[in-house]
């Protein structure tokens, strides 16, 4: 082998990271993947400033992937079957301005998922399973203007509402979609749409006999019963319990029988 040839190899090696990746499309700052039935993201120049993933088969986003992508603005993931967001899946998009993650199997999105993005102006989260999210998980975006998050199961009870309050009082700046998918009553309902009291995050009033402990079910709206069992304590003449849970979190009053 030739010195030249030598010195050939040596800097490919060590430049590897800088080429396109294998049949991929690159054109300047953009990066484009498409239909490659790719099953993990692909390591690109640290300038890329446009990667086009949709339509592979990328299942999940380890943590710190996008950590050197500090120019990326635009990442297109729609369409793979991506199941979870971690809290560093997009570590490093201090620039990022378009996520795109629209059907996808996506059903959890950790709390701080979105801690790094905070120039996002454009984020896509619709034909997910999506049942549930942490509260305040976009509170930091303050460049939102557009979301959605229509067609997924979103559950509309006490532990969304937080989400209906934001988007009304982002109304002008924000263009959002989100429709409920339970309970029932609410199926199809434009998130926005719903009033404080459909909710239900006030907890009735329950009588009972026993005060030494007790044991009661706690019906909620989407028609599931889950059992509580708790400590009471004595305000005279009510027994105040502290209820938390994955659902609900409220105070209820319990007032005890003669």
């Amino acid at each position: 082998m030739s010195v030249i040839s030598v010195i050939f190899v040596i800097i490919t090696l060590l430049c590897g990271v800088q080429a396109c990746p294998t049949r991929c499309l690159c054109f300047r700052t953009t990066v484009r993947c498409m239909f490659l039935q790719l099953e993990s993201i692909p390591q690109v120049k640290p300038e890329t400033t446009i990667l086009d993933l949709r339509f592979n088969k990328i299942k999940s986003i380890p943590n710190g992937t996008f950590r050197s992508l500090n120019r990326l603005t635009t990442l297109l993931l729609n369409n793979n079957e991506i199941q979870e967001l971690g809290e560093h899946s997009f570590t490093g998009l201090n620039e990022i301005k378009y996520i795109y993650l629209y059907k996808n199997k996506i059903k959890t999105i950790r709390e701080n998922t979105f801690k790094s993005t905070k120039k996002l102006e454009q984020l896509y989260l619709h034909n997910n399973v999506i049942k549930r999210l942490p509260k305040g998980i976009f509170s930091g975006l303050t460049s939102l203007r557009r979301l959605r998050l229509d067609s997924n199961a979103l559950v509309c009870d006490c532990g969304i509402m937080w989400l209906a309050k934001m988007l009304k009082e982002k109304t002008g700046f924000t263009q959002a979609a989100a429709t409920c998918e339970f309970p029932a009553n609410l199926q199809g309902r434009s998130l926005m749409s719903v009033a404080e009291d459909d909710f239900h995050c006030t907890v009735g009033l329950y009588y009972i006999k026993k005060i030494s402990e007790v044991t009661f079910d706690y019906f909620l709206s989407h028609g599931k019963d889950f059992r509580y069992k708790l400590s009471p304590f004595l305000i005279s003449p009510f027994y105040y319990f502290q209820l938390e849970s994955t659902f609900s979190t409220g105070v209820i009053g319990l007032k005890a029988k003669n």
